[in-house]
């Protein structure tokens, strides 16, 4: 079996072991778990750029998306949609596939979802998760920036106008200036 072969096999075993009986959909390489509440979650095996014939190397990349509206409208959003944004751990990110042993690097991505999955049941709601990007929470869990512009301009958007106000009052450079006048109007009317 060669390493692309086993790559296939590694996402359906993934998928039927772990994530379908949990509902979760499969699309190519992207998983994902959409509630009814409009949370949406997704796990991303991304291929390394540098794979050969022998060796096939993947990172095991996850997130948590929402949109304004109460249910989701892009039930096909990708991990960099989402507002919060992780990877797994692994020895230097990468998990690979070579012709020797398949059963260990199984185990450890399988291992790295069930990490994810745990992730996302501390999370559970979108109120929830509304909460924890406010509170600041959500931050800890992403090396990346959660509350950047475009996040702060959802939570507007979903009526939470004052709370980003208080977010951002000490931001500065232009779409935080014409986001921060844009909440003024909304607030003064």
């Amino acid at each position: 079996m060669n390493v692309n072969d086993s790559f296939q096999e590694l996402l359906d075993q993934i998928h039927r072991e772990l994530l379908k009986p949990r509902g979760w959909k499969k699309q190519g390489s992207n998983f994902r778990l959409v509630h009814d509440d409009g949370l949406g979650q997704i796990i991303n095996f991304q291929r390394s750029r540098w794979n050969t014939a022998e060796s096939c190397g993947f990172f095991i990349n996850y997130g948590v998306y929402i949109e304004a509206d109460p249910t989701l409208k892009n039930k096909t959003f990708k991990e960099y949609h989402c507002q919060l944004r992780r990877r797994a751990a692994h020895e230097g990110d990468i998990f690979t596939i070579d012709a020797h042993d398949l059963s260990a690097v199984k185990q450890d991505a399988a291992a790295a979802v069930r990490s994810a999955l745990a992730f996302f049941d501390l999370i559970g709601t979108k109120e929830r998760f509304v909460k924890m990007l406010l509170s600041g929470e959500a931050q800890k869990y992403s090396a990346a920036p959660v509350l950047h512009y475009h996040t702060c301009k959802l939570l507007c958007g979903m009526g939470y106008y004052r709370e980003v106000q208080e977010i951002i009052k000490d931001r500065g450079g232009p779409y935080f200036e014409e986001l921060k006048e844009q909440i003024g109007q909304k607030i003064n009317r």
